[in-house]
């Protein structure tokens, strides 16, 4: 038999894997976001994520793109479980000078998109439209915004 001596030494062992940092700091939320801190209740967490929520609408049309079709399923799905949950539906012009035009066009944006908002689910008591005669603030923009608040 060998000298125990002469024998390798074992590995030392492995240290326990330090637990990652945890941080009380909480990231600023963007607008639409779906995640919920864990102090919000679901309906607040939805209040959240629908509020910014936009839906681009083709230049001078009251027809939303295909795209737009997601975001109202999205906002009808997160107010669904909400009933106290209320939707404006804001519709914007496109950047034409004759303010009856903006403001009939916006109309019909926001008609439109509550529309398709019940379509998917939403039931009309939650939804408030309202119209703006004026482009949306970033002019390459036009549709409609949605944002939500409870009752």
């Amino acid at each position: 038999a060998g000298d125990p001596a002469a024998a390798p030494a074992p590995p030392p062992a492995a240290a326990p894997a330090a637990e990652p940092a945890r941080s009380t700091a909480r990231a600023p939320r963007s607008r639409g976001s779906s995640r919920a801190s864990a102090s919000e209740s679901p309906c607040e967490a939805a209040v959240s994520a629908i509020s910014g929520l936009r839906a681009p609408f083709p230049r001078g049309q009251d027809r939303p793109g295909p795209e737009a079709d997601g975001v109202f399923a999205r906002a009808a799905a997160l107010a669904a479980p909400c009933p106290n949950l209320v939707i404006e539906v804001r519709g914007y012009a496109d950047e034409h000078s004759d303010p009856v035009k903006n403001l009939d066009l916006a109309e019909r944006r926001a008609l439109e998109a509550t529309g398709r908002l019940e379509r998917h689910g939403a039931r009309g008591g939650q939804l408030v439209r309202s119209a703006s005669g004026d482009a949306h603030p970033s002019a390459a923009w036009r549709g409609v915004m949605l944002r939500a608040g409870a009752r």
